[in-house]
């Protein structure tokens, strides 16, 4: 299987992803998650998700939009416990002329093996606030784990448009030098690889990226931005892009930070 689709009722079903031999697998979680869960639920989830496996992982985002399965282009499987979702599914499909998928059924994965028990039951935190027209940055060379998780909060609380800033440190004497940046992905292929996770999650929203050659790039100068998603390694620089902006006259931003400590988003 070179990809797929599973569905999980919980991240807390992520213990079976290692055993799915796939090169990409798309994670697909029921509608009542996004629906209930709080922000810090959401971010705990795709941390444990994205960090089960050393699979290409990915998790399918809902959209009033879309109906699921229109993600995962290239998809050819979808594992699950219903096989009655697969006809759903496939006439999702068939109507924007993406292959059809077959089902598998994987209750013989479930029940073995311990399910992870640390997804918490916080309800102190509030839902996710959206937002029109988001931006974001980084260098994001070879996807890993914290890449996928900011690239993916960013999905979910953008509802129309993302811009995203990919570094391009081979002509940034602004940006100072990276450690190993001659070994780095060129600013093409990174910035492609972006924009194939971020369009394969979420074909709803219109993903642009911008190679930057300094600390701010297209944040300071697109009116429309409404938000910035930063980590908390680069939370100062969602500050400074707010004050930046409010200096050249443009409409303030709100920064939303991932609030998840321990994986690198650089």
């Amino acid at each position: 299987m070179s990809c797929v689709i599973v569905h999980l009722d919980s991240a807390s079903q992520s213990y079976i992803l290692p055993k799915i031999h796939a090169n990409r697998v798309f994670v697909h979680l029921p509608n009542e998650f996004w629906s209930n869960a709080t922000e810090l639920q959401v971010e705990t989830a795709l941390s444990e998700i994205f960090t089960s496996s050393a699979s290409d992982i990915r998790v399918l985002l809902p959209s009033s939009s879309n109906e699921f399965g229109v993600g995962a282009p290239d998809a050819t499987m979808y594992l699950g416990t219903k096989e009655s979702d697969i006809e759903r599914i496939n006439e999702s499909r068939r109507k924007l002329h993406m292959s059809e998928l077959t089902f598998r059924d994987v209750s013989d994965l479930l029940s073995t093996g311990s399910p992870r028990s640390s997804e918490k039951e916080e309800k102190t935190n509030g839902k996710l606030k959206t937002y029109g027209n988001v931006c974001l940055g980084g260098t994001f060379d070879r996807l890993h784990a914290g890449h996928k998780i900011l690239l993916t909060k960013a999905c979910l609380v953008a509802t129309e448009r993302i811009v995203v800033g990919v570094t391009d440190y081979s002509n940034s004497p602004k940006l100072g030098s990276k450690t190993l940046s001659g070994f780095m992905q060129s600013v093409h292929i990174r910035s492609e690889l972006v924009r194939h996770f971020m369009s394969s999650i979420a074909p709803h929203l219109t993903i642009e990226t911008s190679p930057i050659t300094d600390p701010f790039g297209p944040s300071i100068v697109d009116k429309n931005l409404q938000a910035i998603v930063v980590s908390k390694e680069t939370s100062r620089g969602g500050d400074a892009v707010r004050k930046k902006r409010l200096e050249l006259g443009l409409c303030d931003i709100d920064v939303v930070e991932i609030g998840l400590v321990g994986t690198d988003t650089t």
